[in-house]
């Protein structure tokens, strides 16, 4: 192609780390070993560096003339073929977004160019801003560079193990290469083989060699993408074998009257981290339905603490903020924007790039526009959400827990009758939820779940944990605080408000018994080393 005498000029489309930038290396070197047809014999591939000329130059006169120069140089040499690396950046509309003021000056010389000329870009950028633009468009012949098979790139990484292991002072044995094939299509979504396996083997040996280990196993690349990505993908050991056996009594002992949802989200969890489940959908989506205060959005942050090892580290989604269809740009970001630095807030295909595997928690759904909950569908089916700019972000490691208090009013009426209508209740609730939601969405879930009102025995209970996480903030100053099996009791029948769930509770034990010891502490009768005893005057 780039020996022919009209439209000689080559744009190579395709995703980052298909290869682009290695095609063209592997032109130019085929040409110094004159390894190609004759037309191509004696030429040299020169790549424009854009930043390059910026920098020589000395203002915005001298950089166009600085260009003017560079082309007639290369048209008067006869025998050159120019490579342009991301070549959208040279396209007007995606150089004004940038503030690059080149584009105009070297247009003109690449549509009329003497000589061939090899262009670089992705798939949405050429959507974005090279399809329209066509006298652009005609100057260059396609050739859209695909993925390279697992297959042939773990025979371009057997090319790379003598070099790697010289560098790295290692040895790598087979399955490590096999597993930086298999774990970098799985994990490094944002790029393609073979150039994520080559990153991937490369850190592998990288963090080898800073932790003084010699010989490269599969085990060793499962422990250098669990650090870069911030996934847990190595074996499960015994003391994570403990804590995932566990898992569900300590999520119980947070989770008050909740049975079903717990023991449905820990199994969904152990399948997870034990690699048992689809690799292509999320670890589990579900649906939780009930009044406000029953524990639906405390549960994704119990799941965050108990199973991630964080609840302040989950993402979570107001989706009221979502009832419009303008506010989708939260969701997916602007086509104007290109990266979260030009962006004027955190969208969340952002929070999940920048955090993988963790809790996504859409509070409320029912409250968002139809358009924006039909992005569910893609996250639900593939595990994954293109943005507005055309980048792909992976949620196959994150668990999604949507709320919605649809029904909630069905649920409370019927117990507050009688306790045996609750499973008609239940279908009742289910049923307005269809009223509300897509069949199609609806059937995405792994399972929707019914939230149960707390009774006065659930509502004392969470008034216990309630008191000992105030202990517990206490302790750290230094100070214990005590009371008797009957005050929980009394905090649950004095603060109960009928369909309000544990909330009000929360604020009573704030108001009555975290005010009187304020009031204790600075009057300085409370200081560290002391006692305290909970009195029932504080709350009657």
């Amino acid at each position: 192609m780039l020996g022919k005498i009209s439209n000689k000029n080559a744009l190579l489309i395709g995703e980052a780390g298909v290869g682009k930038s290695s095609l063209i290396l592997g032109v130019a070197q085929r040409i110094n070993t004159a390894d190609v047809p004759i037309q191509l014999k004696d030429k040299r591939v020169v790549q424009l560096d854009i930043n390059g000329l910026i920098a020589q130059s000395s203002g915005e006169k001298s950089l166009e003339q600085l260009i003017i120069k560079s082309m007639e140089e290369l048209g008067n040499a006869g025998n050159t073929i120019l490579y342009i690396d991301e070549m959208q950046e040279l396209i007007p509309a995606k150089a004004e977004e940038s503030g690059q003021s080149i584009a105009g000056i070297l247009l003109p010389y690449i549509m009329g160019s003497k000589f061939p000329i090899i262009g670089t870009i992705n798939y949405a950028d050429y959507k974005k801003y090279f399809y329209s633009n066509e006298s652009l468009r005609q100057s260059f012949t396609n050739i859209e560079v695909k993925e390279v098979s697992t297959t042939d790139t773990l025979k371009i990484l057997e090319t790379k193990v003598a070099e790697l292991e010289a560098n790295f002072s290692c040895y790598i044995t087979f399955p490590a290469l096999v597993a930086s094939v298999e774990l970098a299509q799985r994990y490094i979504r944002d790029r393609k083989l073979p150039s994520s396996a080559v990153q991937t083997i490369e850190a592998t040996c990288s963090w080898a060699q800073s932790n003084n280990i010699q010989k490269i196993t599969s085990e060793h690349v499962s422990k250098a993408i669990s650090i870069q990505k911030n996934i847990n993908i190595t074996e499960v050991d015994q003391e994570e074998s403990n804590r995932l056996r566990k898992l569900e009594e300590n999520i119980k002992s947070k989770i008050i009257g909740q049975d079903e949802a717990v023991i449905a989200i820990t199994e969904a969890l152990r399948r997870a981290r034990t690699d048992v489940r689809n690799p292509d959908k999320p670890m589990g989506t579900f649906l939780l339905i009930g009044p406000t205060g029953v524990g639906k959005t405390y549960l994704a942050k119990v799941v965050g603490e108990e199973f991630f090892g964080n609840k302040q580290d989950i993402i979570r989604v107001d989706m009221s903020e979502y009832q419009d269809i303008s506010s989708i740009d939260k969701f997916l970001g602007s086509s104007s924007q290109t990266n979260i630095m030009g962006q004027s807030q955190i969208t969340l295909v952002d929070r999940v790039k920048s955090n993988p595997y963790t809790v996504v928690l859409f509070d409320e759904i029912e409250k968002a526009h139809p358009d924006i909950l039909n992005l569910f569908l893609q996250i639900f089916d593939e595990g994954r959400l293109t943005s507005a700019a055309g980048e792909t972000v992976d949620f196959t490691n994150t668990i999604i827990i949507c709320t919605s208090n649809i029904g909630s009013q069905i649920l409370l009426d019927a117990l507050e009758k009688d306790e045996s209508l609750w499973g008609e209740a239940k279908n009742r609730a289910l049923m307005e939820l269809r009223q509300y939601l897509r069949p199609e969405l609806l059937n995405r879930f792994d399972k929707v779940i019914v939230f149960a009102p707390h009774d006065i025995n659930n509502l004392t209970q969470i008034a216990d944990l309630l008191l000992a996480e105030l202990a517990k903030r206490l302790a750290d100053k230094g100070i214990i605080i005590k009371w008797n099996n009957q005050i929980p009791m009394l905090i649950a029948n004095k603060s109960n408000e009928p369909g309000m769930g544990a909330r009000p509770m929360k604020r009573y034990i704030q108001d009555r018994i975290e005010g009187e010891i304020a009031k204790e502490m600075i009057e300085g009768n409370l200081k560290s080393g002391a006692e305290i005893n909970i009195r029932e005057s504080w709350i009657t």
